[in-house]
């Protein structure tokens, strides 16, 4: 994936429109309309995720947001419900494909970091501040029809019982 640099003048180059036009078509590539990231491996999900929202932060800082149209945020909001979706509510992952296990606090501080990008997003927010403002989704169980992922849950609490 490429990566931005940080700018020093407020008029985009070549190399950085360009990086800018691959992210934009590749969020679309590697991220089915669910929500899943094509790897279908958490840890990737999780890694994407966050290479997609530092090139957001790096275009904030150099004025460049406008060049990232509100489908690419969108994206990535989905990205991140989909990744609460399949996670326990330790905030654990599961662990298949070749993911990594990801800790509470880890996790906690990305939501930390995604609620600020979307401060509307209750589900966000609860994750963000365990539980302490925001609001859970309001059903248990979804199918993520693209990816082909399917979580049956009959809690978001610790007591949860889920299938995949």
């Amino acid at each position: 994936m490429p990566v931005l640099s940080s700018l020093n003048s407020r008029t985009l180059r070549h190399g950085e429109k360009s990086g800018i036009d691959i992210l934009n078509r590749e969020i679309h590539v590697q991220v089915y309309e669910d929500g899943g990231q094509f790897e279908l491996d958490p840890h990737y999900h999780l890694a994407a995720i966050n290479i997609f929202c530092k090139a957001l932060g790096i275009a904030d800082a150099n004025g460049f947001r406008k060049e990232f149209p509100q489908d690419y945020l969108d994206t990535i909001e989905s990205m991140i419900m989909f990744y609460a979706n399949i996670s326990f509510p330790d905030y654990t992952n599961p662990c298949f494909s070749d993911a990594k296990l990801t800790t509470k606090k880890e996790v906690v501080k990305n939501y930390k970091s995604w609620s600020k990008l979307f401060p509307k997003n209750q589900a966000i927010k609860y994750f963000a501040t365990e539980g302490k403002e925001g609001a859970l989704p309001d059903y248990m169980s979804k199918g993520f029809l693209n990816s082909g992922f399917f979580v049956f849950r009959n809690s978001w609490e610790r007591t949860l019982l889920k299938w995949w």
